[in-house]
């Protein structure tokens, strides 16, 4: 997916992952010094070093804004791909009932907008 944006959109997406990444890392050096400053028993869990933990965190955030705007952007594009399954299933039905080789666009068009519960375009 990454290879299909545009350069400026490339840039971007990196630019906003280092910010996310300097905030992230802020963050977890402040919870580092509140446990230390609150230690109570030492765990013998293994330690992610916090800059690679900050990368992380800071690649999912920055991948969860992106899928944000691109839903924000493509909400006509995202509705119609959820309607396509079932118009599929209408026309299949229709091609079952009719018995016929083919038919014409217009009399599937009717067809599949009369089985519709809400009116579409």
């Amino acid at each position: 997916m990454r290879d299909k944006m545009p350069d400026k959109a490339k840039a971007k997406f990196e630019e906003r992952k280092k910010e996310l990444e300097l905030i992230e890392l802020a963050k977890i050096k402040k919870e580092e010094e509140e446990a230390k400053s609150s230690t109570t028993t030492p765990t013998n869990k293994p330690k992610i070093p916090a800059h690679i933990l900050a990368k992380i965190r800071a690649k999912q955030a920055a991948k969860a804004e992106q899928i944000a705007e691109d839903k924000v952007e493509n909400v006509e594009e995202i509705d119609l791909l959820e309607k396509a399954p079932k118009a599929a299933l209408m026309l299949r039905s229709y091609y079952v009932t009719e018995r016929k080789i083919c038919f014409p666009f217009d009399s599937a068009c009717k067809k599949v907008q009369r089985s519709w519960k809400v009116p579409i375009s």
